[in-house]
């Protein structure tokens, strides 16, 4: 019996040291949350019951990932944005029409048989047209003027038949008046020498005016034209180096008709 005793007594103390030493702490595990599936309604309503305090509807269940568009930073769909910019090298969506500009090409694209603008043909420059030749003038008056020039540049107009041999100083000049009328008076001016004169001024009577001379030089006939609404005209020859002293004549005519004749000398007849 004591041995029984004691036994029992051995195995008291065993378990209340069992009971009284701590041992390993147990963790409890927590459930482990299963994912939700959007096919699985009565899992989502117990979930937004919990959180939300309601049930979800249709439309807090988000599409499929295949369905649903994806979104962009600017906060716009992947569609938007390609519908309002356009890829930088041109690939992609297309951009939106826009109206269609015609360029006019340029003057080096052009086809050869086109010519460019500055290139075309003007129009030429009219010219004024001639003036109409007078008709047969009236003479009124006719003259012969003796005209000395001077050193200072200055000038003594006198009538005269007789002219000094003063070179370069000394002109004769014949001068007519007449009735003005319209148009080209062209006047044909007769100047007969004594003799040769070896300095001609074949274009000395001015702009218009052409003079021919005889092959011996003793004369020289001189086309000249004056404007017939004036009511005159003048002209004449001054004394060259080597000009013949002696008898001199002008013939004036407009056309066949001769309106004036003038004689004179120049020097001093011996």
């Amino acid at each position: 019996m004591p041995m029984m005793g004691s036994r029992l007594v051995r195995t008291g103390v065993a378990m209340l040291l069992a009971f009284a030493l701590p041992g390993p702490p147990v963790l409890s595990q927590k459930p482990q949350p299963q994912p939700l599936s959007q096919d699985d309604p009565a899992a989502l309503n117990r979930l937004a019951s919990q959180v939300l305090g309601r049930t979800v509807s249709e439309s807090d269940v988000p599409a499929s990932p295949s369905s649903s568009p994806a979104l962009t930073p600017s906060g716009g769909t992947v569609p938007d944005v390609v519908e309002q910019i356009a890829p930088a090298d041109g690939q992609g969506a297309e951009p939106p029409a826009t109206a269609s500009v015609e360029t006019v090409p340029s003057a080096e694209a052009m086809p050869s048989d086109v010519a460019p603008a500055e290139s075309l043909a003007t129009p030429p420059q009219l010219t004024a047209l001639p003036p109409l030749p007078a008709p047969d003038i009236s003479v009124i008056e006719a003259q012969l003027l003796s005209v000395l020039s001077d050193a200072a540049g200055g000038s003594i107009t006198t009538p005269a038949t007789a002219m000094p041999y003063l070179v370069g100083r000394s002109c004769y000049l014949w001068s007519i008046k007449f009735t003005p009328v319209e148009g080209d008076l062209l006047l044909t001016e007769e100047l007969r020498l004594p003799g040769p004169a070896r300095n001609w001024a074949r274009n000395w009577g001015g702009e218009g005016s052409a003079t021919e001379v005889n092959p011996q030089g003793s004369a020289a006939v001189t086309q000249r034209h004056f404007d017939a609404a004036k009511g005159v005209a003048k002209a004449g020859w001054c004394v060259a180096k080597d000009d013949p002293v002696g008898s001199y004549r002008y013939i004036l005519r407009q056309g066949d008709r001769e309106l004036a004749r003038f004689d004179f000398t120049v020097g001093d007849l011996l």
